[in-house]
């Protein structure tokens, strides 16, 4: 018997129990706790392809599982927040390049500060065609090179580095969570090994 269908074969045998399907018990385990904004569905899909792929075959298995869902997720939480922290800045320097600056409508009136406030913001919106033309107006407008203002927004931006530093650690702990995994699988599966078998095996 392989040592991949030695643990399936445990698994099986040790969710034999009538009190709670290990379904049912993912299920509990992996309910999320999200923020404003973040999308129920794409978790979803997260965590359904993160216990496909681990497979887990018992409760310890299946809450170092929903461990390593909670770390993915928040690594993806974080890589949006930093982004919305580069993004807000932009925008914040874009408005007061405008508001600075004698920029003029296509009429040749000059901005209001609502116009400035608009056309800075659709710099960063979720719409390609509203971004693409607000950024085209910029560049038609200003003339300064955004790629800097770019550069300029992950170094100064506070936001940017407090997410950098959670990131980093947030990959570590994955990372050693997912060594922790499979530990509890190498354990699982020598512990189903019968002595005859070990000894057979042994070189």
């Amino acid at each position: 018997m392989t040592k991949q269908k030695r643990r399936a074969a445990a698994g099986e045998r040790r969710l034999g129990s009538p009190t709670m399907s290990l379904a049912s018990l993912e299920d509990q385990l992996s309910e999320p706790v999200l923020l404003p904004g973040e999308d129920r569905c794409l978790y979803a899909a997260m965590a359904q392809a993160i216990r496909q792929r681990l497979a887990p075959s018992d409760l310890v298995q299946a809450m170092a599982c929903a461990d390593i869902v909670t770390l993915r997720w928040e690594i993806l939480r974080h890589r949006r927040l930093r982004q919305k922290s580069v993004e807000r800045w932009f925008a914040a320097e874009i408005f007061k390049i405008y508001r600075e600056g004698d920029v003029s409508d296509p009429e040749g009136r000059r901005l209001t500060e609502d116009d400035q406030v608009r056309l800075a913001m659709a710099t960063v919106s979720r719409d390609p065609g509203q971004r693409d033309a607000a950024l085209e107006y910029f560049d038609r407008k200003v003339g300064i090179d955004r790629d800097q203002i770019l550069a300029e927004a992950y170094a100064a931006s506070p936001n940017v580095k407090v997410h950098d530093a959670r990131l980093i650690q947030l990959m570590r702990q994955h990372r050693q969570a997912m060594r922790d995994y499979d530990d509890l699988e190498d354990r699982e599966a020598m512990r189903d090994i019968p002595d005859a078998e070990i000894v057979r095996d042994a070189p």
